[in-house]
C-alpha cells in the first residue's frame, strides 16, 4: 500500500526508517553508506566538443538534407547543394552553441548545490558532506541554510 511520508506521525516515520530523536549512531550511518551508496548522481562521462558537434549531424532530417546536397551536386545544381549545405552547417553550429551552453549551465548548477548538511547523529548536531547523507538520518533546517534539495 502507497502513503505519504508526510501524512505520517513522527513516531512512525522513525520506525519505518529505523531511527529516532538521537539520530542514527555512526556506525548505523557507514552501514547504510555501504549498503545504499554515496547520496549523489552517477557521474555522466564528460562530451567532448567535437562529439557534441558531430551529434549535430545524426536527425533523419539532417541526414536527408546531406543527401539532397550530394544529389544536388550530382545534377550538376552546384548553387542549390551549396545553400543546403550552408544551411546543415549553420543548423550544426547553432545546435552545438546551444548544447554547449546547457551542458556548462547544467555543470554551474551542480556546483551551487549544497556540498554539506547539518544532521543529527548519536545526538549531536554535525556537519557533513550532503553525499554522505542515507536513509534514516535527521537534518537540521535553519532558516537562511542551503540543502540538498533531495530530502
Amino acid at each position: 500500500m502507497a502513503f505519504f511520508w508526510s501524512e505520517l506521525e513522527t513516531k512512525k516515520v522513525f520506525e519505518k526508517l529505523k531511527t529516532g530523536e538521537e539520530g542514527l549512531t555512526e556506525e548505523e550511518a557507514r552501514e547504510r553508506l555501504l549498503k545504499f551508496g554515496p547520496n549523489e548522481l552517477e557521474k555522466k562521462k564528460q562530451t567532448s566538443k567535437l562529439e557534441i558537434f558531430l551529434n549535430q549531424f545524426k536527425s533523419v532530417l539532417v541526414l536527408i538534407l546531406i543527401f539532397a546536397t550530394v544529389f544536388s551536386a550530382l545534377i550538376g545544381e552546384i548553387l542549390d547543394a551549396a545553400a543546403i549545405l550552408v544551411i546543415v552547417i549553420l543548423n550544426a553550429i547553432f545546435g552545438f552553441v546551444q548544447e554547449y551552453k546547457a551542458e556548462k549551465t547544467i555543470e554551474t548548477l551542480k556546483k551551487l548545490t549544497s556540498p554539506e548538511a547539518v544532521v543529527i547523529r548519536e545526538g549531536k548536531p554535525r556537519k557533513i558532506p550532503s553525499k554522505e547523507l542515507v536513509l534514516g538520518d535527521i537534518v537540521v533546517l535553519e532558516e537562511g541554510s542551503r540543502v540538498p534539495a533531495d530530502l
